[in-house]
């Protein structure tokens, strides 16, 4: 059974992450762990991707209109076309996220050597 977050819950999460990685004392969520995680949140909330499909998420499923190009596999017949619309925001934020030592540059936040189990 799929769980959604409640409104006050995700805002939650969205301010932990201005304090994520802050071993400094600021408080400003400007480091690169709390950014990528912050990216990962809203493409969570606003795609309704799976947590496996937006962690191993590539870079050229985002279009320039800010639709996320995807694929539904159907039963027993061929794939069919499947496009989502982000706000721009959050497909600006996703575009300028920025990658750690592990990214892969084909894709957002994963390294792609490591199985899609073991990234969720």
């Amino acid at each position: 059974m799929r769980r959604s977050l409640t409104r006050e819950q995700y805002d939650a999460l969205i301010q932990a992450t201005l304090l994520y990685d802050s071993r400094d004392g600021k408080k400003n969520g400007d480091t690169v762990n709390a950014r990528r995680a912050r990216a990962y949140l809203k493409l969570l909330r606003w795609s309704g991707l799976r947590a496996g499909d937006a962690a191993c998420l590539s870079k050229d499923k985002l279009r320039d209109d800010d639709s996320l190009f995807l694929y539904r596999k159907k039963e027993g017949k061929a794939s069919s076309a499947v496009y989502g619309l982000l706000p721009h925001d959050v497909a600006e934020e996703l575009r300028s996220v920025p990658s750690n030592a592990c990214t892969n540059p084909t894709y957002f936040f994963w390294s792609g050597r490591s199985k899609r189990k073991s990234e969720v």
